[in-house]
């Protein structure tokens, strides 16, 4: 699977009429693929450290608001690592307590202020946004030498707790997949 997110097309007004959250896209696919380096970057100590003896897995957990207002999608990275025996040794790092994408919120916010878009609009606007963004962050970990990471490492995000999408294959798993595939796949 090519997580390669595809470079930013401007919307036709025909599109725009047709979909009226290609508008809103297209920003921000701009301003999302504008902090591919500063991801990259993050990501490059993280596919190089060593497994730990009992560590089960790491995820990256990406914190985003919800709601198509002011601050709402400022989004802010972590680093968990999992152990398998003593969760006390599982650790928590803040990875960037910024705003990962500046200018987002501000952008989204004057949108949805000149439009009207429905509940059913900001729904599909959800699980796009979400699609861009695993996306986005999987390449972003592919770049940065993820391919040959030693830790089986996943995105998930803080409002959706209990799944975790594979940053190599975009696979979803659920709590009970995880350890299941884990097992299969490791031995401790």
């Amino acid at each position: 699977m090519d997580n390669e997110p595809q470079s930013p097309q401007i919307p036709t007004n025909e599109t725009v009429q047709q979909d009226p959250l290609a508008g809103i896209f297209f920003e921000a696919d701009v301003i999302i693929k504008g902090q591919e380096g500063k991801c990259i970057e993050l990501f490059k100590p993280l596919t190089n450290r060593t497994q730990g003896e009992t560590e089960l897995f790491s995820t990256i957990e990406v914190w985003l608001g919800q709601g198509l207002d002011e601050q709402a999608y400022d989004c802010k990275l972590n680093y968990n690592t999992i152990d398998a025996h003593e969760p006390s040794k599982s650790t928590f790092t803040i990875l960037d307590d910024t705003n990962m994408f500046p200018g987002l919120s501000e952008h989204i916010a004057s949108f949805v202020h000149n439009k009207t878009i429905s509940e059913n609009d900001e729904n599909i606007f959800e699980e796009k946004l979400e699609a861009r963004l695993i996306s986005f962050f999987s390449m972003c970990w592919k770049k940065a030498g993820g391919s040959d990471a030693k830790t089986p490492t996943y995105l998930s995000f803080e409002n959706q707790e209990g799944t975790y999408i594979d940053m190599q294959t975009g696979e979803r798993y659920t709590n009970e997949h995880i350890e299941e595939h884990l097992k299969k796949n490791t031995t401790l």
